[in-house]
């Protein structure tokens, strides 16, 4: 997940020239053309024991745009709605010869005037799940199923955006590729911090299907499992709590690992990650390796203090006996005492040194960090600055090659290693 596009400018020259990398940006707002295209629902397999729960996975990112879920009668509505008319118009652009459907067909759909007439003709759907959804909606009143396509509507109207709609029309990659293609795949999925909040319910619905598909199987060998991709994935999340809570993303952190899925995520603050996933959040327990600077928020602070332990000092005490008056004490006495203390004090965590600065606001020198690793005593160490390394600092520089729309094999000819 790139914010600003910065990841792609500085990393996906050297990644295609030099990793050997099919480098993809998708920008979902990006009028040049230069944005590869995705529609989601490509990735359902329709006619097939995956087709409903890929439907229903899509219909329900659509509705639940911040992971809380289902909350209230018109969104579990519009869930069973939106799925049934997925469904159907994909199942009848086929039948058709039709291009493949988008989001966009589906709200013009909604939109139409005789929503009636595309119920009933749901309602003789030979596909017993759209006929199911057809009964159900015209077995409500005028003004309550009035309110279920309204509600609807304003989950998809998004997509009314035309660059956006040129964006998702159609898939020029599949999910299965970032693993399985022939070359490796980078993928940045580019967020523009203007449309940010606008455009997070497509990049949570990406992120869902990718979890979903790419989790989904395991295979077994002589009792133990065996990799079913060509290539390993690391998921680079910068701004992970913008994404809101992923259910998907919390339960599948600690075994993604066997999938060959590696996750690294950025936040600002732990707070962040407790106001998305709540106290009880699992997510910093999984982490195999954490890393912090200075943190702004005492809670926080109390948390990296915890984390980093206690350690022993040795404070020596002095103690005189005899006449106050006297010129010659009487007895002087040292003891030695070992104490313990917090490694770091939290106000020693908010203290920690940051990023120094020219006059000009240009950072010329990293600040302090502090590394966790799971098993091992903390480390205090030094930020590396990217520009101030020759090496990393020549390959920021290597640009991409002019765009070319990327050609994968279909997911049903990959053979998997």
């Amino acid at each position: 997940m790139d914010i600003k596009g910065e990841n792609w400018a500085l990393t996906a020259g050297w990644r295609e020239q030099y990793a050997n990398n099919r480098v993809l940006k998708f920008d979902p707002t990006a009028a040049d053309g230069l944005s590869v295209k995705f529609n989601p629902l490509e990735e359902i397999r329709l006619d097939g024991a995956y087709e409903i729960g890929d439907l229903q996975n899509i219909a329900m990112m659509i509705v639940d745009t911040e992971g809380k879920g289902l909350r209230d009668y018109w969104e579990k509505s519009s869930f069973s709605f939106i799925s049934g008319l997925i469904l159907h118009t994909i199942h009848k652009a086929n039948k058709e010869h039709q291009p493949y459907l988008n989001l966009t067909d589906v709200y013009e759909l909604l939109n139409k005037d005789e929503i009636r007439d595309l119920l009933e003709e749901m309602l003789s759907s030979k596909h017993h799940f759209v006929s199911l959804v057809g009964r159900e909606m015209l077995n409500k009143a005028a003004e309550e199923l009035s309110g279920v396509v309204g509600s609807s509507s304003s989950y998809l109207n998004l997509y009314v955006d035309p660059i956006i709609c040129n964006n998702t029309s159609k898939s020029e990659f599949k999910i299965n590729d970032l693993m399985n293609a022939e070359q490796p795949v980078s993928l940045y999925l580019v967020l523009k911090p203007n449309d940010k909040n606008r455009i997070m319910p497509l990049i949570r619905l990406i992120m869902n299907l990718l979890l979903r598909r790419l989790l989904e199987e395991l295979e077994f060998e002589n009792g133990k499992s065996v990799k079913n991709y060509k290539h390993r994935m690391l998921l680079m999340l910068d701004e992970f709590t913008s994404l809101g809570r992923l259910g998907i993303f919390q339960e599948s952190l600690a075994f993604m690992g066997g999938y060959g899925i590696k996750a690294y995520i950025i936040i600002q603050d732990i707070t962040q990650l407790y106001e998305a996933y709540g106290k009880d959040e699992s997510i910093l327990s999984n982490c195999h390796i954490r890393i912090a600077y200075a943190p702004n928020k005492v809670e926080t602070a109390e948390l990296l203090s915890k984390m980093s332990g206690t350690t022993t000092v040795v404070k020596s005490y002095t103690t005189t006996s005899g006449n106050r008056v006297s010129v010659m004490l009487g007895q002087v006495t040292e003891s030695l005492q070992e104490i313990s203390r917090p490694l770091l004090t939290p106000d020693e965590c908010m203290r920690l040194p940051g990023a120094k600065k020219d006059i000009n606001g240009q950072v010329i020198e990293g600040g302090d960090m502090l590394i966790f690793i799971a098993g091992q005593a903390p480390i205090y160490g030094k930020q590396i600055l990217f520009f101030k390394d020759q090496v990393f600092l020549d390959r920021s520089k290597v640009t991409v090659s002019q765009f070319t729309s990327p050609t994968f094999k279909d997911e049903d000819e990959v053979k998997l290693a």
